[in-house]
């Protein structure tokens, strides 16, 4: 993703695969314009996401329905086959995000992403037309439900 144009920034979160960290620190020193922040494992991982133009990650749960639930498009790169391959389908058949899998195409896709402005649209209508509610306002309904009941 170094390769993409100056108008990307990446903010690249690792996990607790060190080794990766110590590569992607490694490619920070060397594109520091690019690489904005480097992080391993993240307690502020919904901070992170929501200062993101786009989400490019593995088809995990977490990842898949916290990017959706912030309106946040994906770029899904890998899946373990017998658990997250729904996750991957149900990105892709919902047109919500795109499956890279090949690194050497990710740079491309993720600036195609971009370039197309009608497109972007339309999938930013259907990560919205989807309608993940975070929930509070139900849970205060019922609450309030079952106060007023005593």
């Amino acid at each position: 993703l170094t390769n993409l144009s100056d108008d990307f920034r990446l903010i690249v979160v690792c996990g607790r695969e060190q080794s990766f960290l110590d590569q992607v620190n490694s490619l920070k020193e060397k594109y520091p314009s690019k690489i904005l922040l480097a992080v391993g494992f993240a307690e502020n991982m919904e901070e992170l996401m929501v200062a993101a133009d786009l989400i490019v990650g593995k088809a995990g749960p977490a990842v898949v329905f916290e990017s959706l639930t912030i309106g946040r498009p994906l770029v899904l790169t890998n899946y373990i086959w017998g658990q997250e391959k729904g996750n991957r389908d149900f990105v892709v058949e919902n047109g919500v995000g795109k499956y890279e899998p090949h690194t050497d195409r990710l740079a491309q896709t993720v600036s195609d992403f971009f370039a197309n402005e009608a497109e972007y649209k339309k999938t930013m209508e259907k990560i919205g037309a989807l309608s993940f509610p975070i929930g509070t306002d139900e849970i205060l309904k019922k609450i309030l439900k079952t106060k007023e009941a005593e």
